[in-house]
């Protein structure tokens, strides 16, 4: 688990992938029993037409949600503080 304020101690990867380019202000984080819900609606509705759906599917996806894709960007904003 990676920690803000433990500065560059633990070196977390972020790693880009060609098909996100663009969604770099998205983040999801499994913290809180909200994240889960997000995270397992997001998979469900994704694996339902797709059991190996794309880091591209899933930009869309959060896109497609507004209400989510908020609390995607709430969790960047919280992280950066």
């Amino acid at each position: 688990f990676y920690r803000p304020e433990s500065g560059d101690r633990w070196r977390p990867r972020f790693i880009r992938h060609a098909a996100c380019v663009g969604a770099e202000e998205l983040l999801a984080t499994l913290d809180f029993p909200e994240d889960y819900e997000l995270i397992r609606r997001l998979h469900e509705d994704l694996a339902s037409t797709d059991p190996h759906y794309a880091a591209a599917d899933i930009v869309r996806w959060i896109r497609a949600h507004p209400e989510l894709e908020t609390r995607c960007r709430e969790v960047r904003t919280a992280w950066v503080r």
